[in-house]
């Protein structure tokens, strides 16, 4: 495996971050130290976050995640992921040119990464378009309270056609 999501399911803020293997070590480390930071973790040894970043296969990668408190999951499969985003094109939800886009991809891997967020898709739907919305479009704030009628209509109609088309892919997929 060379992708995985660390996850942080016991801070507050609750948070996740998907480390690819294949990147280089620096970026990985830097990427751990920013996660930590942002949960309230401290980091620890050179060694820990070593392992932590080095992934499953690494026979010290749980003790590592074990003395941080952190957890991992596999990211959402990239087929259903695949389709999510062309189901999301065909209902010109998204522009052509969003098929690729590595940050909503990586939130959707990163949001149905195991069984409780299939439990409860709409949550996990919100958040990754929330976050995707308010990183990629200036103005759009991440709190939906906050949002105008425009906002908030695509926003919904957004979040509406996701949760139909993970759930679609899924199905799909799992048949």
């Amino acid at each position: 495996m060379t992708v995985f999501v660390l996850a942080s399911e016991s801070t507050t803020p609750r948070s996740r971050t998907l480390i690819d293997t294949t990147d280089p070590g620096d970026d990985r480390l830097q990427k751990l130290a920013e996660f930590l930071d942002f949960v309230g973790l401290r980091q620890l040894s050179t060694s820990h976050q070593c392992h932590a970043i080095s992934g499953p296969e690494n026979p010290h990668f749980e003790v590592a995640l074990e003395a941080y408190g952190l957890t991992w999951f596999k990211p959402c499969d990239e087929k259903i992921i695949q389709q999510t985003m062309e189901m999301l094109v065909a209902a010109e939800l998204l522009e052509v040119q969003s098929i690729d886009d590595d940050c909503f991809r990586g939130l959707l891997a990163m949001g149905l990464a195991n069984e409780d967020d299939w439990r409860d898709v709409p949550h996990a739907a919100e958040i990754a378009v929330r976050s995707y919305l308010a990183n990629h479009y200036d103005g759009f704030n991440f709190d939906p309270s906050q949002m105008d009628a425009d906002h908030l209509s695509a926003y919904s109609a957004l979040v509406g056609g996701v949760v139909v088309a993970v759930t679609k892919a899924r199905a799909d997929w799992t048949v």
